[in-house]
């Protein structure tokens, strides 16, 4: 299981921290400083992989906030896995769920912040015009829907069509819960982080090992 990250951005970088962060201006509030995050970045024309040495990278704030982020299940074996994701939206007292398969709406609602597409591969969209309403979102897939045969297949981050990041998996043989990556905006900038553990659980209990509250139906 990974360490978990710690991204809160309410509370102010300490004395380990404030060497890796300094001020830059926030063109939204004058005379305000945002700050500046040195981190690996996703270079633009290269594929980034993500993996237990190096799990995490940030994009810029132009990647972060221009057109959308489209996040692909790709390989063999990806028909037989179902991918899914728990988000959160500012200003929202619960995580909201999402899964793609065939069912899915390939026209997202009119202001849909994220949304499925099943066109040639399962995706995950988010309107990074609004990136403001996104906080993080935890993206995994359901194994288990076919034959009982592993598989290898990769997620693939892409922003304006460009895939930027790559995160690969090992689909297990039987049924469960495979939390693949997660993505946080940290002051404008996404931060995608590779995850890669196994629960033979539901959704929920993947979601609420990360934090998420979601709300309950029925009694």
């Amino acid at each position: 299981m990974s360490t978990s990250l710690d991204l809160d951005q309410r509370q102010a970088p300490g004395p380990a921290a404030a060497s890796s962060v300094e001020a830059g201006p926030n063109p939204g509030a004058k005379g305000a400083l945002l700050p500046v995050r040195r981190a690996r970045r996703a270079p633009a024309g290269a594929l980034t992989e993500l993996n237990l040495e190096r799990p995490s990278v940030t994009l810029s704030r132009l990647q972060s906030g221009v057109g959308a982020l489209a996040v692909a299940l790709v390989g063999v074996g990806a028909e037989r896995a179902a991918l899914g994701c728990a988000y959160e939206i500012a200003a929202s007292p619960h995580a909201r769920t999402l899964v793609v398969d065939a069912t899915t709406d390939p026209v997202p609602k009119p202001d849909a912040l994220l949304w499925g597409s099943f066109k040639q591969h399962q995706r995950i969209i988010v309107d990074l015009r609004q990136i403001e309403r996104f906080r993080r979102a935890l993206i995994f897939v359901t194994t288990g829907l076919g034959n009982g045969a592993a598989a290898s297949c990769a997620l693939l981050f892409a922003v304006r069509g460009v895939d930027l990041v790559e995160c690969r998996m090992d689909l297990p043989a039987g049924e469960g819960t495979l939390v693949v990556a997660s993505v946080y905006n940290v002051f404008g900038e996404l931060v995608i982080r590779s995850e890669a553990w196994t629960l033979e659980a539901s959704l929920r209990t993947a979601a609420e090992a990360h934090g998420f509250s979601l709300p309950y139906s029925g009694g």
